[in-house]
């Protein structure tokens, strides 16, 4: 019971940490939204008029949005693509929050407009925006380099006729793959049969591709 308890709490302090981590990095994108609206507001919001101009900036937010996920990702990857779908999923639902929290306190804005906001029909591209945030993480992990790490693990045991055998596992694992999961690229096994000679046989020999 103990050690259940121990490794729960491991692995409580654990997504704590990494969630917190995520919130941070999903506060970066505020400085990057707010500049986004002052490019809009000092050039073309004037010819496009105010409601086509928040509309059209939501293009170029998602790609500024982008770039600074290709940064700071670059630096630390996400370690698998299923993490990097709930860290878009509570990037959304933080800006969700902010967003909401900013048309009815600052702006002022009625809960009929805000719902409004979502509205796709209407012209509303702020949905477009929120789906791409949600997919954002996972884009940016599927645009990075295959990034894996070569094992080798040995082991000795005798076979069935009392001869020592001496065999060698090469193998490559997807550091991107937070489950661990493993491609064997080769093994290879070594007879010793006991006169000076020794026999070496390729038991298995596969290429490494990536899945997903």
């Amino acid at each position: 019971a103990t050690v259940s308890v121990l490794n729960w709490l491991a692995r409580s302090m654990s997504f704590s940490m990494r969630l917190a981590r995520y919130t941070l990095e999903w506060a970066g994108l505020v400085p990057v939204a707010v500049l986004n609206a002052l490019l809009r507001d000092v050039t073309y919001a004037h010819t496009l008029g105010s409601w086509t101009a928040q509309q059209v900036s939501c293009y170029p937010a998602f790609m500024m949005f982008y770039l600074y996920a290709q940064y700071i990702h670059g630096r630390r990857p996400v370690p698998s693509a299923s993490e990097a779908w709930w860290v878009g999923v509570w990037w959304a639902l933080l800006s969700v929050t902010l967003k909401t929290a900013a048309s009815l306190g600052w702006e002022g804005k009625r809960v009929a407009d805000v719902v409004r906001e979502y509205d796709v029909r209407e012209g509303e591209c702020w949905p477009l925006l929120l789906v791409g945030v949600l997919c954002l993480p996972r884009l940016v992990l599927a645009s990075q380099p295959v990034r894996c790490v070569m094992r080798t693990m040995a082991k000795d045991y005798s076979d069935a006729a009392g001869h020592p055998v001496h065999e060698e596992t090469h193998f490559e694992r997807d550091i991107d793959d937070a489950g661990g999961a493993t491609t064997v690229r080769a093994r290879v096994r070594t007879t010793d049969l006991g006169d000076g000679t020794t026999a070496t046989e390729a038991v298995e020999s596969v290429t490494y591709t990536r899945a997903g």
